[in-house]
């Protein structure tokens, strides 16, 4: 049986689509960034799942311009984006929390809650998200975020609110644990109309096709040599000639019941050998055959192993002749 394991191969084909869809968040939404971010600047710094999750998710941090962003992927698509740090929060320490909510107060929003709730739509509708059907599906609330304080320094006094310019507009979809069931928050400063927090909570609601990785050299060979060498495969055959043979003593319903639990076990672990023998040959290259390729050798793993869907679609031809003639 192969071991599926994050190997070199894997982990650079997977980082350089997330590289390649945070680039192009950044382009559509304004997020400042001097230049890409590439496989090469992000280092080690990427965190990806293993490929026996079925799931493509990965997270990574990058400096820009004196910010910290970082960028989460789940199911196939980034869902998660923040400037860490940008909220006052008590990770570092109840000094600096206290200086950064003294700072972030005394700022001015130049909106209100209804533009800050249509910059949100727009940004969501921009990132490819259906924003027809998180309306008609799911309800919003628009926060405007303060912090509470004694009106008096340490005394026992009334609490007043000192309000931030950052808005939170959430969508939530009835309850979930005796919790509203959060589908999508975004956070808006309202000093600079920039976006400081983006997160789906539910990835049903893009549009877009989801970050796959699939061999376009994959015959069924592959997919057979996983399903004859699979453990669990070979367990499932073990039981199920024990449960046809009828020598244990139990009930005929319970027989049947067993069978039926077999059989689904069997069903899920076919499609999930469907899945991982078209990432077969990518996680068994060795991490020293990986570093011995040249680019052009990397890139053609990329040309293999990734499908055209999971690129960001590109930019108007129109957009990148007024890009081009305003670098001029």
């Amino acid at each position: 049986m192969i071991a599926f394991n994050i190997n070199l191969a894997y982990r650079f084909v997977l980082t350089t689509l997330m590289a390649i869809h945070a680039n192009y968040f950044c382009e559509t939404l304004d997020i400042p960034s001097e230049y890409p971010i590439t496989v090469e600047n992000l280092e080690n710094k990427v965190r990806v799942s293993p490929p026996e999750l079925r799931e493509i998710a990965g997270s990574f941090r990058v400096s820009r311009q004196g910010k910290t962003y970082f960028f989460g992927f789940s199911d196939g698509y980034l869902a998660r984006f923040w400037i860490v740090g940008a909220f006052p929060n008590f990770n570092n320490g109840r000094e600096e929390f206290y200086k950064m909510v003294d700072e972030i107060c005394q700022k001015t929003s130049l909106i209100e809650e209804e533009e800050a709730y249509q910059l949100a739509v727009q940004w969501l509708t921009q990132t490819g998200v259906d924003t027809q059907r998180l309306e008609k599906k799911c309800s919003h609330n628009i926060k405007q975020r303060g912090f509470k304080f004694p009106e008096k320094g340490g005394e026992l006094s009334p609490m007043v609110v000192r309000k931030t310019p950052v808005f939170e507009i959430r969508w939530t979809d009835g309850m979930k644990r005796g919790n509203p069931n959060v589908v999508c928050t975004i956070m808006v400063d309202g000093s600079t109309k920039s976006l400081i927090h983006w997160e789906i909570h539910d990835t049903s609601f893009f549009l877009t096709k989801p970050i796959t990785i699939r061999d376009r050299k994959r015959t069924q060979k592959d997919y057979k040599e996983l399903l004859d060498n699979d453990e669990i495969m070979l367990e499932v055959a073990k039981v199920q000639t024990k449960l046809g043979e009828g020598k244990d003593n139990i009930e005929e319903i319970e027989r049947k019941q067993a069978s039926e639990f077999v059989e689904q076990v069997q069903r899920q672990r076919m499609q999930d050998l469907e899945y991982l023998s078209y990432i077969k040959n990518l996680s068994s290259i060795s991490d020293e055959d990986f570093l011995k390729m040249d680019e052009t050798q990397k890139s053609n793993l990329i040309l293999r192993f990734v499908t055209p869907e999971s690129f960001p679609p590109q930019k108007k031809k129109t957009e990148i002749t007024k890009q081009n003639e305003s670098e001029k």
